[in-house]
């Protein structure tokens, strides 16, 4: 019995149950330290979402903040006065500023700034300051930049802070110059935070333009511009290539869609409709009237390129006449625009621009009395653009050279719509003209 018990149980005793312990104890340290990285990964999670938390809302806070200053602020003086401290106040960044880029020399000229240095001169060449404000006026995009970068004046460390934010304000093709904003958080102005200050800027370069806008539309002077554009491309000098003859603008009027219908005059009198609607940009083309020495056209277009291009300078062209090879516009543009400005946006669009003349005047204005008053309130936009039309179209001549449902085609609308609104703009200004007299 002995041979048989006594050995093998003794090794089975005392080998087996220290391997087991062993494995034990393995599976148990793995677990913690799988458990410590699984809660350090949460804490670092979950610092990271406080962090772009408190960063969200002070940017989502500045937006509150800075749409008061465009709402507030009259002119462009006084919202470059205001935007650096608005964001400056309590919001966690060190300093802002907000400038423009000198079209002549380049420099960047800071109109207002909170938080720099004393000694930071108002006009800097942008050579001498860090590579994301050169960055910023070349692509029309946010840039950024750190402090270890060391590059000059406006660097972030020259203020204490750790990166420099560049926003472009914007608005369409229009440039109204930078923001400049610091960050001194230990991870500042992060993609985030970039991306919503990109719409910030936006917002600031929307809030610009509304008050230049306003300030053109109030101002007794304006610059005239009279200019002279050679382009093959140029939509007017080619409706006078297709109608073979002169073309004169002489109206334009939305339709419902809010697509353009322009009107104009020519002395070519053999014009036929396929030959305006053959053009690629030309949505519909039509005679309007014709008399022996002349025709009235009504072409729809989607766009007016140069109408939108020379709107973002708050300019307008008061007449154009165009032919084949070359087409004269009358612009008028608010006396404190950029005429330089202006003349590069149209070079870069078209092949040949020529400034033949500059004046400064006072603007031609329609007589505004009491009638005039009476009817712009009492008519709604469908109302006038449809009064609009149907003169445009000849409707009111005798004999009638065009019937309602023709115009309400060119406008996007029924034939019902058109004779309701007409109807409607027909009461209003003789109730206006009975109430005047």
């Amino acid at each position: 019995m002995a041979e048989i018990f006594s050995p093998r149980p003794r090794y089975l005793f005392t080998m087996v149950p220290p391997r087991l312990l062993v494995v034990r104890r393995s599976d148990v340290t793995d677990h913690c330290e799988a458990d410590a990285l699984v809660d350090d990964r949460v804490e670092t999670l979950a610092a990271e979402h406080r962090r772009l938390q408190r960063a969200l809302d002070r940017v989502s806070g500045l937006f509150g903040e800075v749409s008061d200053v465009l709402v507030e602020s009259t002119d462009r003086a006084e919202i470059d006065r205001r935007i650096p401290s608005t964001i400056t106040d309590g919001t966690g960044y060190p300093a802002a500023w907000i400038g423009t880029v000198s079209p002549a020399d380049g420099d960047l000229q800071v109109s207002a700034a909170d938080g720099l240095p004393e000694s930071v001169p108002d006009s800097l060449p942008v050579a001498s300051l860090p590579s994301a404000v050169s960055a910023a006026v070349d692509t029309d995009s946010v840039q950024c930049c750190s402090a270890a970068d060391g590059e000059g004046m406006l660097d972030p460390a020259g203020v204490g802070a750790r990166r420099l934010l560049v926003v472009p304000l914007c608005y369409s093709e229009r440039r109204y110059g930078l923001l400049g904003v610091y960050g001194d958080e230990p991870t500042p102005l992060d993609a985030r935070e970039r991306e919503l200050f990109g719409s910030l800027g936006g917002l600031i370069a929307t809030g610009l333009h509304a008050v230049e806008t306003a300030r053109l539309l109030t101002t007794d002077h304006v610059v005239e511009l009279r200019l002279v554009v050679r382009d093959a491309s140029f939509r007017l000098s080619r409706i006078a290539a297709a109608v073979g003859g002169r073309v004169d603008r002489c109206g334009t009027t939305k339709t419902a869609d809010g697509d353009c219908v322009v009107y104009l005059a020519t002395e070519a009198t053999d014009v036929g409709s396929e030959r305006l609607a053959s053009l690629p940009f030309v949505e519909s083309g039509r005679v309007v009237s014709a008399t022996e020495a002349a025709l009235t056209l009504s072409v729809g277009l989607s766009t007016v390129p140069l109408d939108d291009l020379l709107a973002e300078f708050g300019a307008v062209v008061t007449e154009t006449t165009a032919t084949a090879d070359r087409a004269t516009l009358t612009v008028e543009l608010p006396p404190h625009q950029d005429v330089r400005a202006v003349l590069e946006a149209l070079r870069s669009s078209y092949d040949s621009v020529d400034l033949r003349a500059r004046t400064k005047r006072e603007r031609r204005r329609r007589p505004h009395d009491e009638f005039t008053a009476a009817v712009e309130d009492r008519l709604t936009d469908r109302q006038q653009a449809a009064i609009e039309a149907a003169h445009h179209n000849g409707y009111f001549d005798s004999p009638r050279s065009v019937d309602g449902e023709e115009i309400a085609a060119t406008m996007g609308i029924t034939r019902q719509t058109f004779h309701q609104h007409l109807r409607a703009a027909k009461r209003k200004l003789v109730e206006a003209y009975v109430d005047a007299s």
